[in-house]
């Protein structure tokens, strides 16, 4: 597979940029350094997810924020919605970058720990589109959903709140002030308490052909506890062997979204009661699920 993604690029520049900034994502952006990135997330004023994000300071008064292609539009007339009387400009650059998983000359590193793979880098590199062989969508998709990733697109919902899959241990601080979304996600902290919703990464002893694949896109891929349906198949891979290059794939190969009573049936059962079904009827067991690491792809 060719190791270069589109991604979605949104810049934020002028001298009110930092503030404008701090005031509306999740992460501290009054500590990041020049040429420093880190994990952030958008979210709506009731505090659910509108992307994950990643946020890069390439010049003092100029931030770039990298999100899901698919996903850049809402960030980008999100972000212009929300810049009343600040001095700084919003600017989609899609066409200008490239993210290439794995080293690459000239870049900046976005993560160390690309989709929660051990070592694997994914760096913002500047480039056009025409500069590019098309990216292998599906090999992507597979790196991802092996190491339990989620996507924004595919995975997290409008209805999503951060906790469901454990995004706030990496892309939310706790430190700084108020931003956009904030009380939700701080009072589910402060209480400790549990979310409607939980992620899981599944290991399933089959692989996804196109009928599964547009029956999950329905939601019709149901993930059962012996006959209590506890959740959907939002996500799952088309392969299990190594997908990228010299890069192996993780353990898993789908991802579901399950209720708190699924969560807790789980923790009571064996995996030989979870199985998926589509209208009734098994597909295969589940032989493996742990819940999600907050790790999340572009």
């Amino acid at each position: 597979m060719n190791r270069e993604l589109f991604v979605g690029v949104t810049s934020v520049a002028g001298p009110e940029a930092q503030k404008f900034l701090q005031a509306i994502v999740s992460s501290d952006v009054d500590a990041l350094e020049v040429g420093k990135t880190q994990p952030s997330l958008l979210l709506t004023p009731a505090g659910k997810i509108v992307s994950t994000l990643y946020i890069l300071r390439s010049e003092v008064d100029t931030f770039l924020v990298v999100t899901e292609v698919g996903v850049c539009d809402a960030v980008y007339e999100t972000l212009s919605r929300l810049l009343i009387r600040t001095k700084a400009v919003i600017k989609n650059m899609c066409e200008s970058f490239v993210a290439v998983i794995g080293e690459a000359r000239g870049g900046i590193v976005l993560d160390v720990e690309y989709c929660g793979a051990p070592g694997v880098e994914l760096v913002l590199v500047m480039t056009t589109k025409n500069d590019t062989d098309s990216q292998d969508t599906f090999s992507h998709n597979n790196f991802r959903i092996s190491w339990g990733a989620v996507s924004t697109q595919q995975d997290l919902g409008e209805n999503t709140i951060p906790q469901e899959a454990h995004l706030d241990q990496k892309a939310v601080s706790f430190d700084k002030g108020c931003y956009l979304g904030q009380e939700l996600v701080c009072r589910i902290d402060s209480r400790e308490a549990s979310t409607p919703f939980s992620f899981f990464a599944l290991t399933l002893s089959e692989n996804a052909d196109q009928g599964l694949l547009s029956a999950m896109y329905e939601g019709e891929i149901q993930v059962y506890v012996g006959e209590t349906s506890v959740g959907v198949i939002t996500s799952m891979g088309t392969s299990n062997e190594t997908l990228i290059n010299d890069l192996s794939a993780g353990p898993y190969n789908a991802i579901a979204r399950l209720s708190r009573k699924g969560s807790a049936l789980l923790e009571e059962s064996t995996l030989a009661d979870t199985t998926i079904r589509v209208g009734g009827k098994t597909i295969s067991p589940v032989i493996l699920c742990k819940s999600v690491s907050g790790s999340f792809s572009t």
